[in-house]
């Protein structure tokens, strides 16, 4: 399938090299439908364009990814060449993003979503990885009242950007809010999908000029199963051949639960806090193979049926586990 797609892809990155400037792509639509800070605000948009970011920014990080993704490819395809010059661009467009939008004071992006995609895509030189991950927390919780104003673009990696940074209590806030902007704030006022762009619901007649059913605002979904209940596909293997297992405890949360129908079968998860006891089960399905991550104050770990070694992370094979141990500090 890569080989078939593979002019097709190149002919894609051609085309953002040949409408950019200086590495920086300016014709976007951006990230569309963000929220603004109050639901006054957003009258002062005919259509979805976003407040909160510039669509140059986001654009131009995307061009970065499609870049590093295509030298990948390459690389397994056997394009050798190819895989050293799209490597290339994407270092490129990678210093000019740095160059035009990265503020040194404040380690930003200038948004949530800026953010959110830079940590995600790996665009931080690496001693600035961590001050724009708490940057972004800081933002949400000081600047934006603990609520999200991501559009489309952002809500995929907003989660994930905070909870790999030590920041897994904001984005579970986020989730926990009820006023706007907030899921929680759409359900209140009868949602039953995700809507297009909830600043555009008017809370009193009911009426919209917006679509009440737009699942791209829904790219957070896969964080509550690879990060809260801990269960995912290892990008290091092909097509669930190979698993992660790596939960990531949210303070306020006792338990989680999570399943994905691989093709070898179900793949689970489920974990509980009590008091200072952690218990979590696993089922890692028939023909494959996973790496199993411990919370990192977990200790005293054992499983009765497990005759070999438990470390930080743990291969194991096909089968059922149960895991205890003890939180140090607990929750």
């Amino acid at each position: 399938i890569l080989e078939e797609q593979w002019p097709y892809m190149v002919r894609f990155l051609e085309h953002g090299r040949e409408i950019s400037h200086g590495w920086i792509i300016h014709r976007a639509l951006g990230d569309w439908c963000d929220q603004p800070i109050t639901l006054d605000l957003s009258n002062t948009r005919r259509d979805g364009s976003p407040f909160n970011s510039l669509p140059a920014t986001t654009a131009t990080m995307h061009f970065f990814q499609a870049a590093k993704n295509l030298a990948a490819i390459a690389e397994v395809l056997g394009h050798a060449a190819e895989a050293i010059e799209y490597a290339a661009w994407a270092e490129e467009i990678r210093q000019a993003i740095n160059r035009a939008y990265y503020h040194v004071r404040g380690h930003t992006y200038g948004s949530q979503t800026g953010n959110a995609l830079a940590i995600m895509y790996g665009i931080p030189d690496p001693e600035n990885l961590a001050a724009v991950a708490d940057s972004l927390a800081e933002e949400i919780e000081f600047g934006f009242g603990g609520h999200f104003n991501t559009g489309s673009h952002g809500a995929t990696y907003l989660y994930h950007a905070l909870t790999d940074h030590g920041h897994a209590a904001v984005a579970r806030e986020i989730f926990a809010k009820q006023t706007y902007p907030s899921y929680g704030y759409m359900f209140d006022q009868g949602a039953t999908t995700l809507w297009e762009n909830m600043s555009r619901f008017d809370p009193v007649t009911k009426a919209t000029g917006k679509s009440l059913s737009h699942p791209f605002h829904g790219g957070f979904d896969h964080w509550f199963y690879d990060a809260v209940a801990g269960v995912a596909m290892d990008p290091t293997g092909v097509a669930f051949q190979k698993l992660r297992f790596a939960p990531k405890l949210v303070g306020a949360l006792s338990h989680a639960a999570g399943s994905i129908e691989t093709p070898y079968g179900r793949a689970a998860s489920a974990w509980r806090v009590e008091g200072d006891s952690f218990s979590w089960d696993l089922e890692i399905p028939a023909n494959t193979t996973a790496t199993v991550h411990f919370p990192t104050n977990l200790t005293s770990i054992t499983e009765s049926g497990l005759n070999q070694p438990i470390t930080a992370a743990t291969e194991l094979g096909s089968g059922t586990y149960r895991f205890r141990g003890k939180l140090n500090p607990p929750l």
